[in-house]
């Protein structure tokens, strides 16, 4: 008999880092199927930032690039990127 059993694991994420040169680190707490993500990282996660006035303007910013430069070689659980602001 087939399993139909879906197994759920709770994953959150941290940003472990950036640096002046706008390269960071996310790590999950969890190991992830970085196949699945790279396919479908876009579709799940809308990528923005907000400046020092958020409070006053309520603005989410676009970034030009948000680049995953490791896709979690190490541990299947960090991502390092690489982002572009306008």
């Amino acid at each position: 008999m087939k399993d139909n059993t879906l197994y759920w694991v709770n994953v959150n994420y941290t940003i472990l880092s950036l640096d002046n040169k706008c390269n960071g680190l996310m790590k999950f707490s969890e190991p992830v199927n970085m196949t699945y993500l790279k396919q479908n990282m876009y579709s799940m996660f809308n990528i923005y930032w907000r400046d020092i006035n958020y409070k006053d303007n309520q603005l989410d910013r676009k970034l030009l690039d948000f680049e995953i430069t490791d896709w979690g070689t190490a541990d299947n659980m960090t991502l390092a990127f690489k982002l572009t602001f306008d």
